[in-house]
């Protein structure tokens, strides 16, 4: 199975309560699990959203991209917005 296969399996990540605390710490720990794309995967996947607007697609290339928020967020901590931002 690829990754966009299995991503496209993934019930959409969804967060209903407040992110603070644990919960922030529960959303890292599942934005970790998502895996990455190969770049054969990424480029499928985009393609894919060129062509036919597929909306699998862009969520699959979303969810996929989340660990990379995660880290451009990480570096703007110490400007005095809450990583939570």
């Amino acid at each position: 199975m690829t990754t966009a296969q299995h991503l496209s399996m993934q019930p959409p990540l969804r967060i209903t309560s407040p992110v603070i605390g644990d919960s922030l710490q529960q959303y890292l720990a599942e934005v970790r699990r998502i895996p990455l794309l190969t770049v054969e995967e990424e480029q499928q996947l985009a393609e894919q959203l060129k062509a036919s607007g597929d909306i699998k697609a862009a969520q699959a290339l979303i969810m996929a991209h989340l660990r990379f928020v995660v880290h451009i967020a990480r570096g703007y901590r110490g400007y005095g917005l809450p990583l939570s931002d």
